[in-house]
């Protein structure tokens, strides 16, 4: 999944002698190389990535942005909303460890992580897990986030995402007035967006 010229190579040494040679991609080798101490150096690329600034983003050979669907459930039924639309065949589910384990090696190289879709994030139970194992692969400067109609999120569920590396979260607000809010956010009354916005102060 990496271009070949983002490889490089870790080399192990006892008492000065080349025991071992193992051509490795980006920040996996690093992690070895972290956890086993000092017998160990690498030569090439550095493991983390700077995004390429120089490149147009569509014509890089690695994805700069990435869009995740982390669960296509909802707590809401909002009008607006594609799954309200008749004869859709959106299925209901949360995407699996295993599945976001898949897409862990084109995380070195993101500029931004986005951990939404048709879904509401906040209902997978594994969302901070995803955003810690996403962070600890991607590069300096690179951002995670999602989009939320904000109405599971509590004080202590954004001290969690923050303390687990997220960097934006965008609140859906389609208006000002309660009765207009009600009338296209079944289900939601527009002081509970007052909340989420408190809990993130």
């Amino acid at each position: 999944m990496f271009p070949e010229n983002l490889f490089y190579t870790l080399e192990e040494q006892k008492n000065g002698d080349l025991v071992r040679r193992q051509r490795m991609a980006p920040v996996h080798g690093q992690r070895q190389a972290d956890e086993r101490g000092g017998n160990l150096t690498l030569k090439g690329m550095p493991a983390v990535i700077e995004p390429e600034k120089a490149i147009h983003p569509a014509r890089r050979p690695y994805p700069s942005k990435l869009f995740i669907e982390t669960t296509s459930r909802c707590n809401l039924g909002c009008l607006m909303c594609v799954k309200q639309t008749g004869g859709g065949c959106i299925a209901e589910g949360d995407l699996s460890e295993a599945h976001f384990a898949a897409l862990e090696p084109a995380f070195p190289t993101l500029e931004a992580l986005i951990l939404n879709g048709v879904g509401e994030p906040l209902l997978h139970p594994l969302l901070e897990s995803f955003v810690r194992r996403a962070k600890a692969l991607m590069p300096p400067g690179s951002w995670i986030g999602f989009q939320s109609n904000g109405l599971l999120l509590t004080r202590e569920r954004a001290l969690a995402l923050a303390a687990a590396g997220l960097d934006r979260i965008c609140l859906s607000v389609d208006a000002s007035t309660p009765e207009i809010f009600a009338r296209l956010r079944p289900g939601a009354e527009l002081p509970a967006i007052d909340n989420a916005f408190a809990a993130l102060r």
